[in-house]
């Protein structure tokens, strides 16, 4: 079970009933800003099955983009010249580019596991509609602008930072 007493969160939490004889665990994520639970089924013959139950408050406004800003609207990049060509992200661009995401890559500044994001694909892509504001308005959250590298070692000399 996991519920909130957050202002974000308007609803009585979710709760997932599974029976005894089946092997799950909770999966503990970072908290988000939705009433959400991720659970860790073990089935048959060593195959895991990942399970996400989301619930999403009638007035949450989550489930759809605000019209006022649609992620069709054409962006103006004329100040970039031709060395930079930004076109707007779509919906179906969104939803390519998580599911073209490798299961093992590392987690970002954000914490969140790419499992969780490829699992979450459908309600990640509607943040696009404030990308693309981002891009319209050359207006960008200071969040956006931080990462996390971490070098990954090749083969080789681990002191040559050529083998990174």
């Amino acid at each position: 079970r996991d519920s909130s007493t957050s202002s974000c969160k308007r609803g009585g939490g979710v709760i997932v009933a599974i029976k005894k004889n089946i092997s799950a665990s909770q999966i503990h994520v970072p908290p988000i800003d939705l009433e959400c639970i991720w659970i860790s089924v073990k089935l048959k013959f060593g195959k895991k099955l990942l399970l996400c139950v989301l619930y999403l408050p009638p007035a949450s406004g989550i489930d759809r983009p605000s019209s006022e800003y649609d992620s069709n609207d054409a962006v103006d990049f004329n100040d970039f010249g031709d060395f930079v060509g930004i076109d707007t992200i779509t919906y179906d661009d969104g939803v390519v580019a998580i599911k073209e995401l490798k299961s093992t890559s590392t987690i970002g500044i954000d914490n969140i596991p790419p499992f969780i994001i490829k699992g979450c694909s459908e309600f990640l892509v509607y943040p696009l509609v404030l990308f693309n504001l981002s891009l319209k308005t050359n207006t960008f959250p200071h969040a956006w602008k931080l990462t996390k590298i971490v070098p990954v070692f090749k083969k080789g000399n681990a002191e040559d930072c050529k083998n990174y």
